[in-house]
């Protein structure tokens, strides 16, 4: 069975031994919101190039957070290269991956 602290050890030590870009992903919920200190001592000793701060915006059984309540937690990675969903420009799909290829994704699921 998986153990927090394997896990993150398994992290640092591909950290270690990974000579790309590497990012830790961080979804904030109600529920762990108050442990975004906790969770940034424990990122800050894994190293990454970069942390992305998000909470889900997609269809969830937990609400996002608000701009407001994900914006109060970021000092906790004061010092660190992050990203925040809110902070982020939406690309539009339709220009990026183009309407002829979008129409197929949507009627194949294939990429």
């Amino acid at each position: 069975s998986l153990r927090w602290e394997g896990v993150v050890e398994g992290m640092r030590e591909f950290r270690r031994e990974f000579g790309g870009e590497f990012a830790v992903e961080v979804m904030v919920i109600p529920q762990n919101l108050e442990a975004c200190g906790r969770i940034a001592e424990v990122i800050r000793t894994i190293g990454p190039d970069e942390v992305q701060v998000n909470t889900p915006l997609r269809p969830s059984p937990v609400r996002p957070l608000r701009r407001e309540e994900l914006e109060g937690v970021l000092g906790s990675f004061e010092g660190m290269r992050f990203r925040w969903v809110y902070g982020e420009e939406k690309p539009e799909v339709g220009r990026r991956v183009g309407f002829r290829r979008l129409r197929l994704l949507k009627r194949t699921g294939e990429p």
